[in-house]
């Protein structure tokens, strides 16, 4: 098992955060969903909601954001952990079901946060929870390939 140091673990985490944060903003680029008065709006624009704006730069400046705070706490958890670099994909899963869970209660506006696998009656509400899993799923698969490649370059310690 290689052994690296926690600034290794941080570098490869938001290289790996960034690319991941970006693919996730072109899945929700290329998704239009329906907002509550019915229009058709991209689904990245749901993600603006830390901004307090409904805009697409916005959206795809706190998708960045957090892509890249999310992939540096994964690695350093990874390193801390000094889990296997085989382990990445399974790791990342698990934090992509998280980050969809906590972007669905923590970004839904307030009269829309109930659990997604509710009964929904409103199909905006199921195409806003689609988007969010296939992003959310997007960006675990691309996290878990970048960290595995970018941690491999670090010799044994």
């Amino acid at each position: 098992m290689k052994k690296k140091g926690v600034l290794a673990g941080l570098v490869d985490g938001a290289g790996a955060g960034l690319a991941a944060g970006i693919v996730a903003g072109l899945l929700l680029s290329i998704m239009e969903v329906k907002n509550r008065q019915g229009d058709l709006t991209w689904a990245i624009t749901l993600a603006s909601g830390p901004a307090r704006t409904d805009k697409l730069l916005a959206g795809w400046l706190v998708q960045l954001v957090f892509g890249t705070a999310l992939g540096v706490l994964f690695g350093l958890l990874f390193t801390a952990l000094r889990l296997r670099r085989e382990g990445a994909a399974l790791w990342a899963l698990g934090v992509g079901v998280a980050w969809w869970l906590v972007c669905w209660f923590a970004l839904m506006p307030t009269g829309l946060r109930h659990a997604p696998w509710a009964e929904i009656g409103d199909p905006s509400q199921t195409q806003i929870a689609v988007a969010g899993v296939l992003a959310a799923m997007g960006y675990a698969a691309i996290l878990a390939v970048v960290f595995a490649w970018l941690e491999q370059r670090w010799p044994n310690a």
